[in-house]
């Protein structure tokens, strides 16, 4: 396949006449020291070091687009950091070499190398392939594939976990425009290589150290056992538009069939047809389970109405989504609108959401219970913004939130507010600022209850010369219920930022921090600068110096000095 993908670019550039190459190029660096350590700290200093490649190869017009990112922290311990991708765009070719006008815009792109398809929520999204994908969607026909390596092989150890090298198979299908009505169906399989681990013990703690006669001996008592998984996923994806977007409905469902280890045996049912046991593999270790989603919306005279109701079983598992989560029952909507011009604007929202809904069942018909409690999510939130021409702007939020089992009960409210106003006194302009948070927190859970509170202050001032100086300041305030009473914590920041710039290209400035809380003080120092290296490339440079002291002598207490550097380059 690389092979026949290499062979067909150079077939292109050498049958070409005019060819251009553009891209950009960048290098950048962070070095960090950790110091003058006291108490326990999780700090930990570390190094790395980026270079990332964008180059564009345009033969007659046809681009050829190629993506390098390499870094000095890949390790064969985790999952690959170094990627690499080519792109390409056979728009221009369609549509000027080859007279396929009709035919350019429906080819969405081919990606080979370190893809990121993304087709749906449930199905395919957010899993990186190590492959290909091509999306393609002339007239009404729908048809995108991706195929690749979703994780390599990493052996088990007590810092890293363990993982098998997986598969993943994809195909999408259908009729109709992507961003109009649709329907389209959805297939995807994924599986771990059994054979890619030679141990398959995992550490699930730190070691212990036991000292016996004067001997230390380490032992690891505590390990759990990496299987290999499997999984498929059936989609049906069935979109509406219509009157160019007034009125329009968004749904999808999947099934899927999870298997937790791929290594046991295939079992047979005399109830299940013998293909689809011959198909889709069914052992004592899968589960199936389903999910769908609908969220219609309506969008007239100037305000948009949405609601949504999603739900995700408790065995419901996708390898092409692994962000996904699961168990949960939700539904909602909102509204939003502008007024006068956008100088207003307001929005209303509201969801419910349970867990534990036990809809799933293993491969014996059992109900998977995953959770002992049942716990409802209820949220609102009501926004309101103002910005009149010639006045400060104005922007208010609501967000009440409850949160409640049969054991507990959690209420929180949450108001958020925050003002500003741009303007100037002859030759300085000036942009002040407030904002302003409260948040209650009402709980039957002992401690659990109390209240926060945050005030800022900024203001920056631009100068008629290359300066500028901002400046803010912060307080803020926790009460909380303990043993002893009522606790009281104040927390303050402040901060003032110097920013200059020299011969129109040199662009430095610097900013002095202060914070404290209950648990110490910080003071920060950070210079940055960038500029150019003649016409060679772009240079940026920083330094930042922080002091955290502990509260008392039993707090921690350390300096964090953070160096970066970094050239770029386009061209």
């Amino acid at each position: 396949m690389k092979r026949l993908l290499l062979l067909l670019v150079l077939a292109v550039v050498s049958a070409a006449g005019p060819v251009t190459f553009s891209g950009s190029a960048s290098l950048d660096g962070e070095q960090e020291f950790i110091g003058n350590v006291q108490g326990d700290t999780l700090r930990s200093p570390y190094s790395q070091l980026t270079f990332s490649l964008n180059p564009t190869l345009t033969v007659y017009g046809f681009p050829i687009s190629f993506n390098f990112l390499l870094s000095s922290m890949e390790d064969n311990l985790k999952q690959a950091l170094n990627k690499y991708r080519m792109y390409l765009d056979p728009e221009y070719l369609l549509q000027s070499s080859l007279n396929l006008s009709w035919l350019a815009p429906s080819i969405k792109g081919v990606e080979v190398g370190s893809c990121n398809p993304s087709w749906s929520d449930l199905t395919l999204s957010g899993a990186s392939v190590l492959g290909g994908a091509v999306e393609f969607n002339p007239w009404y026909i729908y048809t995108a594939a991706a195929v690749g390596r979703t994780q390599r092989a990493v052996e088990p150890s007590d810092t890293t976990d363990a993982a098998f090298s997986q598969m993943l198979y994809a195909v999408k299908l259908g009729g109709g425009k992507k961003e109009g009505t649709h329907f389209y169906l959805t297939g995807m399989y994924a599986s771990d290589d059994s054979g890619s681990l030679t141990n398959v013990l995992q550490p699930s703690g730190p070691p212990d150290t036991i000292i016996e006669n004067g001997d230390t001996t380490i032992v690891q008592d505590s390990l759990d056992v990496v299987t290999p998984e499997e999984n498929y996923v059936l989609g049906a994806e069935l979109n509406l538009s219509f009157w160019d977007g007034a009125l329009g409905l968004l749904s999808e469902a999947a099934v899927s069939e999870f298997t937790r280890d791929n290594r046991m045996e295939v079992m047979e049912y005399d109830w299940l047809p013998g293909w689809v046991s011959s198909t889709f593999k069914p052992r004592l270790s899968s589960s199936i389970d389903f999910a769908y989603r609908v969220k219609p919306t309506l969008n007239v005279l100037d305000t948009r109405l949405y609601g949504e109701v999603s739900m995700v079983g408790p065995g419901y598992r996708s390898l092409g989504a692994p962000n996904l989560r699961n168990d949960y029952l939700a539904f909602g909507g909102g509204i939003s609108r502008s007024f006068i011009d956008n100088q207003v604007s307001a929005s209303a929202a509201f969801t419910r959401e349970r867990d534990n809904i036990s809809v799933a069942n293993d491969s014996l018909g059992n109900p998977i219970q995953t959770k002992g409690l049942t716990t409802w999510f209820t949220s609102y939130s009501f926004d309101l913004g103002l910005a009149f021409t010639g006045i400060p702007y104005l922007q208010l939020g609501y967000y009440p939130y409850t949160q409640e089992n049969d054991s507990t009960k959690d209420q929180t409210q949450m108001f958020t507010a925050g003002a500003g106003y741009d303007f100037m006194t002859g030759t300085l302009s000036h942009s002040p600022g407030v904002s302003f948070s409260y948040q209650k927190t009402t709980s039957t859970t002992e401690g659990a209850s109390g209240t926060v509170f945050d005030v800022g202050l900024f203001h920056s001032v631009g100068f008629e010369i290359p300066l500028s100086l901002s400046a803010g300041f912060g307080f803020g305030q926790q009460n909380y219920p303990d043993t002893t009473g009522d606790q009281i914590e104040n927390n303050y920041f402040a901060d003032v930022t110097p920013s200059y710039t020299l011969f129109g290209v040199w662009s430095n400035s610097l900013t002095l921090g202060w914070a404290s809380d209950a648990g110490g003080n910080s003071y920060d120092v950070r210079l940055s600068s960038s500029f150019p290296i003649w016409k060679i490339a772009d240079a940026n440079v920083g330094v930042e110096q922080s002091f955290f002291r502990g509260s008392d002598s039993l707090s921690s207490s350390y300096d964090d000095l953070r160096l970066t550097a970094g050239l770029s380059k386009s061209w």
